[in-house]
């Protein structure tokens, strides 16, 4: 079983890239959107994706088994926390894995819609 339990808001990781790049006055919420993607897979500054802090329930033994144990992975007691960074950067993961593990609202970054 593998359940999403709490995550950092969108608008975190916005104000965190925003304040890297000093672009608060271009901030709407799809100018956001295309942001947080551009630095993502273009740019490749998985950084700030560190801001994203995701803790879920996790005892599917499988899956805890394939992930790449880094720094980036915390595991106590049946539950799991990690960030966007870890997530994009783990190779043991499907592309179907990494989607099931993401926030609903950055699930954009594994898909190619502004490319």
């Amino acid at each position: 079983m593998f359940k999403i339990l709490e995550f950092t808001p969108f608008e975190v990781v916005v104000k965190a890239i925003r304040t890297c790049w000093q672009s608060f006055d271009k901030s709407d919420p799809e100018a956001d959107k295309k942001l947080v993607y551009r630095i993502a897979n273009q740019h490749k500054h998985l950084s700030t994706l560190e801001h994203c802090r995701i803790t879920a329930e996790c005892n599917d033994k499988e899956l805890l088994n394939k992930i790449n144990k880094n720094n980036y992975f915390a595991f106590i007691d049946g539950f799991m926390v990690y960030n966007l960074r870890a997530l994009i950067e783990d190779v043991n993961l499907s592309s179907s894995e990494k989607l099931d593990m993401c926030p609903d609202p950055y699930k954009f970054l594994f898909e190619k819609i502004f490319e």
